[in-house]
């Protein structure tokens, strides 16, 4: 079967600084001794006939840019990159519509381009109309559309006609739910059908649900290609020693805040049944908390606990030993405390911290307690998306639900 894709040793690089007609001359003839930004380098694959390929990198990794390498919307600066038959493209939000023309005058426009006229052209035109569910707005000027129908708009485009590739770049978390699942019922449908798909995605769950392979991209290079479940894996790795090599601003170097009676000596997270810290959990997978506290002094009484904060540093969820009825006395210096918190990971999807602390009570009931210690970045991990169905909240928990149904 013939390849729909081939990239070979792709690279892509922009000069610096350089603006107006001298881009242009850039353009048209690279002076190789100028300064130039490599976002491109080397990353080589192909695609034959309904394969997929998932595309994961952190913001700036070379995704984009190699969705409008393979759309032939820019040019590579070495390398090559063959595309066989239709191609459909969703781009950056709202790339290749002018917004003075309505959604009805681009889309045919859009369709023309790809080869469209006569009969076949006005049907496919319907078809995006009827696929992008956005009423009287597709006879408005897109220049007052929101964001949410601009990808409503490329989308019925893009799939009016069946391509024999289909490029995806981020452009579904734009749009509502609803719209999103109907969107990947479509792309499906084409895969079914022998369309070739590149889905480039933040969201695992996507990933893995649509695509047989995967493609991380690292500064421009690619850092593995292979399992979307193994390649995973590996961003979420790598996406955790990103923010342990860059500590919170006013953060100790150790990360702890201490008191002077008590430190944290140890602190690891791991899923249930695994020995290796946890990059990643599943929605709803076990997960042992486990921190150990070294004591500097005499204490009375102790009480620790953990928060959990999204992405954001929001709190998500906290807990500690005095809600768990656990009383912690008598403590001596030197002695040590080894603490275990079993948990499932009933979070949104998307980046989690743990902070730990541990404080001397004073007046629990009114929340007054003395701190002796505090690990702000205990342990980061990332939450896979909730199978069927996004969760709308922080969090959720285990709950019994009745249903009584009448006439």
């Amino acid at each position: 079967m013939e390849d729909v894709v081939v990239c070979e040793a792709l690279e892509k690089s922009y000069p610096l600084g350089l603006g107006g007609l001298a881009r242009v001359r850039d353009v048209l003839r690279p002076d190789r001794n100028a300064r130039r930004f490599t976002a491109l380098k080397n990353v080589s694959f192909a695609l034959k006939a309904g394969e997929t390929l998932g595309v994961l990198g952190v913001n700036g990794a070379g995704k984009s840019t190699l969705l409008k390498l393979i759309a032939g919307v820019s040019a590579p600066t070495a390398g090559r990159v063959e595309t066989r038959g239709r191609v459909g493209a969703i781009l950056e939000l709202g790339a290749g519509f002018l917004g003075e023309y309505t959604g009805r005058q681009n889309a045919r426009m859009s369709l023309a381009l790809s080869g469209l006229k006569g009969a076949a052209l006005d049907d496919a035109a319907d078809k995006a109309a009827e696929f992008a569910g956005i009423g009287e707005f597709f006879d408005a000027p897109v220049r007052v559309y929101s964001s949410g129908m601009f990808v409503r708009l490329a989308f019925a485009c893009a799939t009016a006609v069946q391509p024999d590739l289909l490029l995806v770049d981020e452009a579904l978390s734009v749009g509502d739910l609803r719209f999103q699942a109907k969107c990947v019922q479509k792309m499906r449908a084409m895969l079914q059908a022998g369309s070739a798909l590149v889905f480039v995605s933040h969201d695992l769950s996507a990933i893995k649900s649509l695509c047989e392979r995967c493609l991380l991209l690292k500064g421009g290079q690619m850092q593995a290609l292979g399992p979307p479940d193994e390649v995973a894996e590996i961003y979420c790795r790598l996406l955790e020693a990103g923010r342990q090599m860059a500590p919170m601003p006013n953060e100790p170097t150790d990360g702890q805040e201490a008191g002077g009676k008590a430190r944290f000596v140890e602190a690891t997270l791991r899923a249930i049944g695994s020995e290796a810290p946890a990059a990643s959990l599943a929605f709803g997978e076990e997960a042992l908390l486990e921190a150990e506290i070294e004591c500097l002094a005499d204490i009375p009484a102790l009480v620790a606990g953990y928060h959990i904060q999204d992405g954001a540093g929001v709190d998500a969820v906290y807990c500690d030993t005095a809600i768990s009825g656990e009383r912690i006395e008598g403590l001596r210096a030197g002695e040590r405390l080894k603490l275990q918190w079993r948990f499932a990971a009933l979070l949104n999807e998307g980046p989690h911290n743990v902070v730990l602390s541990a404080a001397e009570p004073v007046d629990l009931e009114h929340g007054l307690a003395r701190p002796l210690c505090r690990l702000p970045r205990a342990a980061q991990f990332f939450v896979e998306r909730r199978p069927g169905a996004k969760l709308h909240g922080l969090t959720t928990w285990n709950t019994e639900v009745a249903v009584c149904r009448s006439r």
